[in-house]
């Protein structure tokens, strides 16, 4: 199966489905309209954080868990930057994010895992 074959190159089938809907909803923007700066920032780093995450070498770097906080806070600051209705789920993923990043450098710096919250995939 191409799943498995996918998988079995450490692969992330899920991850790589959401990058393909996230590049087609640009390449509509794109074409039927002119979206902004804050839009293009947000779905940008969107696409390059799940298809980066597709691969489990990636994702098992010692890193990856600060770079994918710092995606919340620059999702979090795009959509504040854009003017969301809601400036709450802006203002909680600037928040979330920076004091995710906050905890990942100080785990990251001493090699701890304290207070991450992990599952398995």
């Amino acid at each position: 199966m191409v799943i498995d074959a996918f998988r079995s190159r450490g692969l992330s089938v899920g991850r790589l489905s959401v990058t393909v809907i996230l590049l087609a909803l640009v390449v509509a923007a794109a074409v039927y309209d002119d979206p902004g700066l804050p839009s293009l920032v947000l779905v940008g780093t969107g696409i390059a954080f799940f298809a980066a995450s597709a691969v489990r070498r990636v994702r098992e770097h010692a890193a990856w868990n600060v770079a994918s906080n710092a995606a919340l806070v620059v999702w979090g600051l795009a959509l504040f930057v854009a003017g969301s209705d809601p400036t709450a789920l802006a203002s909680l993923l600037v928040v979330v994010g920076l004091v995710g990043v906050v905890i990942e450098s100080y785990n990251y710096r001493h090699g701890t895992s304290y207070g991450r919250i992990s599952w398995s995939e």
